[in-house]
């Protein structure tokens, strides 16, 4: 009897032993899903991070090419507009140059 009991209580040992590394197997797979489930969602938080400044970078220097467009653009009207002006005063001198050439003779 003694020695069944003790056969037995082997058996319960071993399966309570199997068991108890089945768990820690699994809870080791567990802890390693995890840990990569973990960098990967990390790696796609930096990686969109670096598109979103990517982007904003894009868009400012789209903004900055925009502004200096539009100030080039307001500049060369200014110029055209002062050309015009001295283009204008030019032939207005010509004119009275003329008339006083005219009116001495």
């Amino acid at each position: 009897m003694c020695s069944d009991l003790r056969v037995e209580s082997s058996k319960l040992i071993t399966e309570v032993t199997i068991e108890k590394s089945t768990i820690e197997e699994q809870q080791r797979q567990e802890e390693k899903i995890l840990q990569e489930e973990t960098e990967s969602i990390i790696t796609q938080k930096e990686t969109k991070t670096i598109d979103q400044e990517k982007v904003q970078e894009i868009n400012k220097a789209k903004l900055i090419e925009s502004q200096a467009t539009r100030i080039t653009k307001e500049t060369e009207e200014q110029i055209s507009v002062i050309k015009q002006k001295v283009e204008t005063e030019k032939y207005e001198q010509t004119v009275i140059t003329n008339q006083i050439t005219t009116t001495e003779k």
